[in-house]
């Protein structure tokens, strides 16, 4: 009756498994049914009496014993997920047949007990205990078909034992425990042969226990535990606390919380101060003196009659996403190169705190690096950059309350500051020592400072800034001033230099530059021998302008090596039809300071001197000698290239401004000019004359042509014979002539 007792939980289970509707659902139904077959025929062969009723149901009993097997087979196959493979699909056929052919042998086995019979068992004393089985060899084949399968049932359990991971191992480790339990009994009945087969109890158990570990315990404790292990691993903070406010649970991320009391503090406070069901709450904590941001979700948890059960929170540490946006943040509001305010960050916030300072006279600073380009161009990017971080820096050094800076656009700078802080003298001092950058590199670094003083608060700050770059741009070019303030007539002239920008190509085109010359003569017989260019501007509102008047408006405006091309392919033009002319006179041009840095100067002569067909001897190039106050290794590499390209050299203005010995040394020049009008004035003196005469004499002996300009009285004239010059050129304001008027007036000269 126990045995019948126990096949009763066996169908409720069934009836269980086909309402969960899991993957294994089905085979556990099979299993469930054929164990509770091969249990009825077993129990129903206990209690018949007659003989040949006991040897049909144990008979039946063995046959179905494959199949049962089978049917574990198939659920493991499936509970291992091995079912998927296609060699499982080949080992169950195999089995199948095998299971049929076993059912065959006890059906045959039915008419001649070729594989077991049944015998009667009795005591010492004759007494009939009851039925036992015969087994004949053939039934080892049974056994050896029930063994396969166990082993196969064994090995799929094995194999998912350790390929799973920690968490999933236990399920399989389980069940294989126990199968092997049940396999071991029936093991030891098989050997000991007892009347009553206890072990087949063992294949209910083991059918029960895999309809509940495989329906529900197992399910249930792998989602526990996977969910214990997300909260484990999950990059939130999770702790848990009872009705009472006692945490009853932490993950890994609180656990390191709860080492600084401060916040295990603020926590306690949090749940304990705050009734309501749910709330969201944003924290900045100090953890090891860093700054941290936490959002912290609290849910009361309460049971189907509103009853406390506990309190869970959530701690999210946006630390990183927080920093991030103060970087984003940081990005959008300040130069990357420097630190500073970026051109937007500055006008905002300089307008903020004028508008703040009502009572706060200030100054907009502007500073500009001249030539910065040319700083790029000469020494890299990376020198560069590193000039514009040092200027930031001196910039800095004025650190007043009220007072910011910013990077407005490439090398120009702003600072707002309160009028009382502000030094010039310190300022000048401050940017003056970028020079230090310089050291080695023979390049003079100018920084021009402009200041525009607040007096309306309610002014744009561009346009205060654009005022102070006004200012600046009213000595840009100047060597003996770097800070300048704003007033109004700087805006005028402001205007006219844009006009002159917007109309320069035009003027170029139309022919408002006017290409003069003006004659040398030979010292010694004063005939013509050259001619120096001179340009004029016929300017539409101011009229004739010399050279003199726009040089320095030009050189600002970064249009003088623009006018210095043109008048040298005009010159060129001349020179090629006094070529055609059979006119054999050298024509002598300046090259200015900026043409050095804008031009690639032997290339563009050879380009003119090859489109035109000119010998390049023909062509002199005069360079002032203030252009080696700066730069002096590449202005002397690239005048020596010229002379190598067959050009004539002329060192212009000698001893007018910053002469050197080490210029006559480095430059194969071919010419040198002297400023006759600098030493030789109204008086005449000795020493004066001592000195003009070393110069020519210098000059001379080092292969040297000799100009003297400015020359205007005869007695001058008979002084620079005497003393070996080569060339005089008068004082040129009244000589100068269009080339028409130039060969007309010359003409007879002019021949070969």
């Amino acid at each position: 009756m126990l045995i019948y007792t126990l096949i009763l939980p066996l169908l409720g289970f069934t009836v269980y498994s086909v309402k969960k509707k899991e993957n294994v659902s089905i085979s556990l139904v099979i299993m469930n049914l054929l164990c509770t077959f091969t249990m009825y025929l077993y129990a129903t062969s206990l209690w018949v009496e007659q003989y040949s009723l006991v040897f049909l149901f144990a008979n039946f009993y063995y046959a179905s014993v494959p199949w049962l097997l089978f049917s574990v087979v198939n659920f493991m196959m499936i509970f291992t997920e091995l079912s998927r493979k296609n060699k499982s699909l080949i080992i169950r056929l195999i089995i199948f047949a095998l299971c049929l052919c076993d059912l065959f042998s006890f059906i045959i086995n039915l008419n001649y007990h070729n594989v077991l019979d049944i015998v009667q068992k009795t005591d010492e004393n004759g007494v009939v205990l009851g039925w036992v089985a015969d087994y004949r060899w053939p039934f080892n084949i049974h056994l050896a078909l029930s063994y396969l399968q166990v082993i196969i049932v064994g090995g799929c359990l094995i194999l998912k034992i350790l390929r799973s991971s920690r968490i999933f191992r236990i399920k399989y480790e389980i069940v294989f425990g126990m199968f092997m339990l049940i396999i071991g009994v029936n093991v030891m009945f098989l050997t000991a042969l007892p009347f009553f087969d206890f072990s087949i109890l063992g294949y209910v158990v083991c059918a029960l226990y895999l309809c509940y570990s495989s329906l529900y315990s197992m399910p249930k404790y792998l989602s526990s535990q996977m969910m214990k292990l997300i909260s484990e691993n999950i990059n939130h903070a999770i702790v848990c606390f009872d009705s009472t406010g006692n945490k009853i649970f932490s993950n890994k991320k609180a656990a390191e919380l709860y080492r600084y009391r401060d916040y295990v503090k603020h926590l306690n406070e949090l749940v304990d101060e705050n009734n309501s069901d749910s709330f969201m709450n944003s924290q900045i904590v100090y953890l090891n003196e860093e700054e941290c941001f936490f959002e912290e979700d609290v849910n009361r948890e309460k049971d189907n009659k509103n009853r406390l059960i506990g309190v869970s929170v959530n701690i999210s540490d946006n630390t990183k996403v927080m920093k991030k946006m103060e970087k984003e943040l940081y990005i959008s509001t300040h130069d990357e190169l420097t630190g500073l305010y970026n051109r937007r960050s500055f006008f905002e916030n300089a307008a903020s705190i004028i508008r703040n300072n009502k009572d706060t006279q200030f100054y907009l600073v502007a500073t500009n690096i001249k030539d910065f380009k040319m700083i790029n161009t000469c020494f890299g990017t990376e020198f560069g950059d590193e000039v514009l971080i040092e200027q930031a820096k001196k910039l800095l050094l004025a650190d007043y309350p009220k007072t910011i800076h910013g990077r407005i656009s490439s090398d120009n700078f702003a600072m707002l500051i309160p009028k009382e802080n502000f030094s010039q003298k310190l300022s000048v001092k401050n940017t003056s020592s970028l020079q230090a950058l310089f050291e080695n590199l023979h390049y003079e670094i100018r920084i021009y400072i402009g200041i525009y003083e607040v007096s309306d608060i309610y002014e744009s700050v561009s346009a205060m800034y654009d005022k102070a770059q006004i200012a600046i741009r009213s000595i840009y070019g100047s060597y003996d001033k770097t800070l300048v303030f704003y007033d109004r007539s700087l805006m005028e002239q402001l205007y006219e230099e844009k006009n002159i920008v917007s109309d320069f190509e035009k003027y170029i085109k139309n022919g408002a530059f006017e290409v003069n010359l003006t004659p040398l003569f030979t010292c010694d017989t004063e005939d013509v021998c050259g001619a120096q260019i001179v340009t004029r501007w016929n300017n539409p509102v101011n009229g004739i302008l010399n050279e003199d008047e726009y040089t320095d408006l030009l050189d600002k405006t970064m249009l003088l090596h623009k006018l210095d091309y043109y008048v040298w392919e005009e010159t060129v033009k001349i020179l090629s039809e006094w070529k055609k002319k059979d006119i054999n006179l050298k024509l002598s041009v300046k090259i200015h300071q900026q043409s050095f840095y804008y031009l690639n100067l032997p290339e563009v002569f050879k380009s003119l001197v090859n489109r035109y067909q000119i010998n390049a001897a023909s062509l002199v190039l005069g360079v002032n000698e203030n252009c080696f106050t700066r730069d002096v290794k590449m202005h002397v590499d690239v005048l020596n290239k010229l002379h190598e390209a067959g050009f004539k050299i002329e060192l212009d203005g000698f001893g007018s401004q910053f002469s050197s010995l080490n210029i006559l040394k480095d430059i194969n020049a071919d010419v040198l000019k002297i400023n006759f009008d600098q030493f030789y004035q109204n008086e005449q003196s000795d020493r004066t004359l001592t000195i003009i005469d070393s110069m020519i004499s210098m000059s001379k002996a080092i292969g040297m042509v000799v100009t003297a300009q400015c020359v205007e009285f005869e007695h001058q004239k008979d002084f620079l014979r005497r003393a070996g010059c080569d060339i005089i050129q008068n004082n040129f304001c009244n000589m100068i002539f269009s080339q028409k008027e130039f060969e007309k007036m010359y003409m007879g000269s002019l021949k070969k």
